[in-house]
């Protein structure tokens, strides 16, 4: 088809990322078979810029700079740029259709073959804590392979952004789905998660809330998803070695541990931890690292028994504009600041 004079000077607006977008809009099906072919250009220059960015030396900090020598570089820069041009090269003869078309589908073979092995079980626990605006949402890879989302935090499109860079792109599907948390803050993220994402389980107190979240029950309720009851005393089997045992669950709050070998996560909230404080029997152990939210609850008795954890890290489930996401003054003196780390 003739390009249109508007868009002669760009081919961004036929790439193939647009044509599934457009094609989408009107057949999601066949939107969705073209954004495969865009899918691993995409994935490879997000996978480039990370990697690249956690290199040494990849983000220098200059601090304050005069605006003086920034407009000075600019000029430079403008300067150089436009002194010369480069002498007209000869116009390259491309190679045929067939073997452009031949290239580019082993190309593609080749990166989704080395994709879908880098993301294969190596017997190992991985624990991605998200940073979704406020809220608790975690992704766990058990030694087996499997995927246990725990919560959803607030930002749906962040979670679902989030869970396609850990997840293969071509088996998404999470095998456990677990509600520690029945407040909105912690499930708002799980809307329309089952549009892109299919559920083999959930683990949760479905008698529990009544928000716009919890349309997501009553769906997976109705596909015959199956259910697990959320409540103390109860584990879940993750192979491999690890656990997933439900510390507490009251009324609809829940904390739990993740257990494998020497390691040990806590995920549970400020004001569960002044219950643990009072209640020794509930007592979780040691713990490598503990997940905590509505930080600002923290007083100074719970967070001597927080110490008494002796974990190694505290993630807060953190955000800049809510106060009781942020730790309490209790908290920031039993912990030094390299021993807390916010998710914001």
């Amino acid at each position: 088809m003739p390009i249109p004079p508007f868009c002669r000077r760009s081919r961004l607006s036929w790439s193939w990322p647009a044509r599934a977008t457009l094609v989408g809009s009107v057949w999601l099906a066949a939107g969705q078979i073209l954004a495969l072919i865009a899918w691993p250009f995409a994935a490879y220059t997000i996978r480039a810029v990370t990697w690249f960015a956690a290199l040494p030396m990849a983000n220098l900090g200059l601090g304050w700079v005069d605006p003086i020598w920034v407009a000075g570089f600019y000029g430079l820069l403008f300067g150089v740029t436009s002194a010369g041009h480069l002498p007209s090269l000869p116009k390259p003869r491309w190679p045929s259709i067939p073997v452009v078309v031949g290239l580019g589908a082993l190309a593609v073979g080749v990166f989704v073959t080395w994709d879908n092995v880098g993301r294969r079980p190596d017997g190992r626990l991985h624990l991605s804590i998200f940073d979704t605006h406020g809220g608790q949402a975690a992704l766990l890879r058990t030694p087996s392979g499997q995927a246990v989302l725990i919560d959803g935090g607030r930002s749906p499109i962040t979670l679902q952004h989030q869970l396609g860079r850990r997840l293969p792109p071509f088996n998404r599907t999470i095998d456990w789905l677990v509600l520690a948390s029945s407040q909105e803050q912690d499930l708002l993220g799980l809307t329309d998660l089952t549009d892109r994402f299919a559920m083999r389980g959930v683990l949760a107190d479905d008698s529990a809330g009544d928000g716009p979240s919890w349309a997501l029950m009553r769906t997976l309720h109705e596909d015959g998803t199956p259910f697990a009851p959320f409540q103390s005393g109860a584990a879940l089997d993750l192979g491999g070695g690890a656990q997933l045992p439900i510390l507490s669950a009251d009324e609809g709050d829940g904390a739990i541990s993740i257990t494998m070998d020497r390691a040990g996560f806590v995920m549970v909230s400020g004001p569960q931890i002044d219950a643990f404080a009072h209640l020794p029997e509930q007592n979780p152990g040691q713990a490598s690292v503990v997940i905590l939210r509505q930080a600002g609850e923290v007083t100074p008795e719970t967070a001597q028994w927080l110490v008494g954890l002796a974990p190694s890290l505290v993630v807060l489930a953190s955000e800049s504009g809510d106060q009781t996401s942020l730790p309490s003054p209790a908290l920031e003196s039993a912990f030094t600041a390299e021993r807390l780390l916010r998710t914001d």
